[in-house]
C-alpha cells in the first residue's frame, strides 16, 4: 500500500492538494474535479476503499466502526449495534485501541472492553451480536504502528489481478450467453475471437484501461 515516489504520483499530490498520508486520501470526503484521467482514477476509490483494512498493532490508527480491520468488513454492516455505535461515539470511543482493557490483558491476546462500559441500557441479545463479532478479531499483543493493507488474500498484498477482476467484475456469471452464437458462426476467425472477447468483457475499451 506504500507505493513509490513516481512523478506522477508528486504530481497529482501538489495539482489536487491531496492528504500525504494513504490513509488521508482514503478518509478525504470530498475529491477535487480534474483531467479524464484524473477523473477515471477517482471513480475507483470506492473500490480501494472496500477492499483495505488495517492489520492492529497498537490499534491507534483503525477507526473501530468506519473502517476494516483485522480482515474483517466494517462493523456498521451489523445494524443491530447502531445503538451501541452511538453511545460509543457519545463516549468518545473512535480508534480500535479505545475498545481494549489496558493493562487487563493475558500474555498473547488483546482483551475487548464490554458495550454495558458505556451503554448502560443494552439489551443481552445486543450484548450478545458485539461478544460474537469481537470474538472474529482477536487481536494479539505486539508492538508497532497499524499497516493498512489490501485485499482478501491471507499475505494482504496488493495484486493487479485482484484489482483487474474486481474493475471488470468478472464474479458475474454470464449465463445467457448461447456460446454456440459465437464459436459455430462461419464467421472469420478474427471475428470470432472479438465477439468471445467483447462477451467477456476483455476488451480494452476507455472505461476497462
Amino acid at each position: 500500500m506504500q507505493g513509490g515516489n513516481d512523478i506522477w504520483k508528486r504530481i497529482w499530490n501538489q495539482k489536487y492538494n491531496m492528504p500525504e498520508t494513504v490513509e488521508g486520501r482514503l478518509r478525504a470526503k470530498e475529491i477535487p474535479k480534474g483531467s479524464s484521467i484524473w477523473e477515471l482514477a477517482s471513480q475507483n476509490r470506492d473500490t480501494v476503499k472496500d477492499h483495505v483494512f488495517w492489520e492492529i498493532h497498537e490499534g491507534s490508527k483503525a477507526r473501530f466502526w468506519e473502517e476494516g480491520w483485522q480482515q474483517r468488513d466494517k462493523i456498521t454492516r451489523l445494524q443491530n449495534l447502531q445503538e451501541v455505535r452511538k453511545k460509543a461515539k457519545e463516549a468518545g470511543l473512535e480508534y480500535v485501541r479505545d475498545y481494549w482493557k489496558e493493562g487487563e490483558n493475558s500474555d498473547t491476546w488483546r482483551e475487548w472492553k464490554r458495550p454495558v462500559e458505556w451503554h448502560e441500557n443494552i439489551s443481552q441479545e445486543v450484548e450478545n451480536v458485539y461478544i460474537k463479532e469481537m470474538e472474529l478479531r482477536r487481536i494479539k499483543i505486539r508492538p508497532g504502528r497499524d499497516i493498512l493493507r489490501w485485499g482478501k488474500s491471507t499475505k494482504g498484498m496488493y495484486t493487479v489481478k485482484e484489482v483487474y477482476y474486481l474493475a471488470t467484475k468478472q464474479e458475474r456469471e454470464v449465463g445467457a450467453i448461447d456460446w454456440r452464437v459465437i464459436w459455430e458462426g462461419k464467421w472469420w476467425p478474427k471475428v470470432t475471437i472479438f465477439a468471445w472477447l467483447v462477451s467477456k468483457e476483455r476488451i480494452l475499451t476507455w472505461d476497462k484501461i
